[in-house]
């Protein structure tokens, strides 16, 4: 009785390698699943997230309330750890809210945020789109010193026309993600959006102003 022929080396080593091979691409395949899923997801939160806003921010008056609903959804929703809107010469519009359940201190926010702003470079080519954008602040000579922490920011301009009123911002200390393109554009229009409504709002206040003085 004639034994099975034993494979060789080679024999072994080709079937190995070709084995590996099939794993490999049977990970990568479900991997790149994965990628796919997750993008779908983060892009159905940031539609659903303006859709939530949407209406709120199409009101004729601008509104504290508003303005604090804005700024929770999108500390929620895009899950960073610091949102805010900065108006220099709107005091009385200024907001910031840290993510209760961050790692990370920020000691005093505002003077943070204010660091933040400062540090823009005002002839960065990306304000031509209204925003700017800090992918790692320890790889930034201007922002590196601002938090022991590296953080990524990024800020658009809440500016209708010609008349700029201030800034809408995130902050996130999570390094292993990366502001997506779909969000800064969500900044941007909710920004826009904004503007909107405070020029309509002090529009009605003038009216309205207009009209008690004739009364």
């Amino acid at each position: 009785i004639n034994s099975p022929k034993m494979p060789s080396v080679k024999e072994t080593e080709t079937l190995l390698t070709r084995l590996v091979a099939m794993m490999e691409e049977k990970w990568l395949d479900v991997k790149e699943r994965e990628k796919i899923t997750e993008e779908l997801s983060r892009s159905f939160e940031d539609l659903h997230l303006y859709s939530r806003i949407g209406n709120q921010v199409k009101t004729l008056i601008y509104s504290r309330s508003m303005q604090i609903n804005l700024v929770e959804e999108i500390l929620k929703t895009m899950r960073v750890d610091l949102a805010f809107i900065k108006m220099p010469r709107y005091v009385e519009y200024n907001l910031f809210l840290e993510n209760k359940k961050k790692s990370v201190k920020i000691p005093d926010t505002e003077s943070f945020v204010e660091s933040l702003i400062n540090s823009i470079s005002p002839d960065a080519m990306t304000l031509e789109e209204n925003y700017w954008l800090i992918a790692n602040s320890h790889t930034n000579t201007e922002y590196r010193g601002l938090h022991t922490q590296p953080f990524r920011f990024l800020a658009v301009k809440i500016q209708h026309k010609d008349k700029f009123y201030g800034w809408l911002g995130i902050v996130s200390f999570n390094m292993k993600e990366t502001f997506r393109r779909s969000e800064m554009r969500l900044l941007v229009s909710m920004a826009e959006q904004l503007a909107i409504v405070i020029t309509n709002t002090q529009l009605y206040h003038d009216l309205e102003e207009f009209i008690n003085n004739i009364i």
